[in-house]
């Protein structure tokens, strides 16, 4: 289940004319086998992006 870290108003900002893109770092790379891109957004509350295989 997702859990949402902060609330937004999305429209709004975008009114304004702020750039809505956002980056995802992830610090510990090493970590997991590998890093699975998908189509999803989480906007759209879709999967965007698996770990696989941590140790």
């Amino acid at each position: 289940m997702m859990q949402p870290l902060i609330k937004f108003d999305l429209d709004k900002i975008k009114e304004k004319g702020y750039d809505t893109t956002t980056s995802v770092v992830i610090t510990n790379y090493e970590d997991y086998a590998g890093i699975d891109r998908s189509d999803g957004s989480a906007i759209e509350k879709k999967l965007f992006l698996t770990l696989k295989g941590g140790h």
